[in-house]
């Protein structure tokens, strides 16, 4: 193989865990990204799935989630990274391209996070695009719920 293939070869490797990470949400939110929340209400749903668009709670529980779950925070993907990735799926772009290269970026910064409360359920929120600082603290501010310890993540089969 020429020296330029493989390392177009390794550049899209790498975009690709980097997109894969990013829409994961990395290890700040391991298994408990099953559910979906009325954001007027606060009410929580179980999630089978997760289409473009729709809005994932994240939760986490002091002690048994059956008692006392909690929204660490909420996530999405954007309307533009939902957008670029139909135009990637219909223009079949090849992957040397600096067209590939600007709609793989658009879809890496289409994570939006935002904080929620329960307690104070709202359909005004503020989200943040996941590579920007303030989604970090955003992402990491549910640790400080619990005074007894570490949040562990709830799933829908937890209670």
């Amino acid at each position: 193989m020429k020296p330029k293939a493989i390392v177009a070869i390794v550049i899209v490797l790498i975009l690709a865990v980097v997109v894969f990470m990013l829409n994961s949400g990395g290890p700040t939110a391991p298994a408990a990204k099953s559910y979906t929340v009325n954001l007027a209400t606060g009410a929580l749903a179980p999630q089978s799935g997760v289409e473009g668009g729709d809005i994932q709670a994240v939760v986490y529980s002091c002690s048994a989630c059956a008692a006392d779950k909690f929204v660490g925070f909420l996530r999405k993907t954007s309307d533009d990274a939902i957008a670029a990735a139909e135009e990637m799926n219909k223009q079949g772009y090849d992957t040397g391209t600096p067209e590939y290269k600007s709609v793989m970026e658009r879809q890496a910064k289409g994570t939006m996070v935002a904080a929620y409360s329960m307690d104070s359920p709202t359909e005004d929120v503020t989200w943040v695009d996941m590579t920007q600082p303030e989604a970090q603290t955003i992402m990491t501010a549910y640790i400080k719920k619990c005074s007894s310890g570490q949040p562990r993540p709830c799933i829908p089969s937890d209670g």
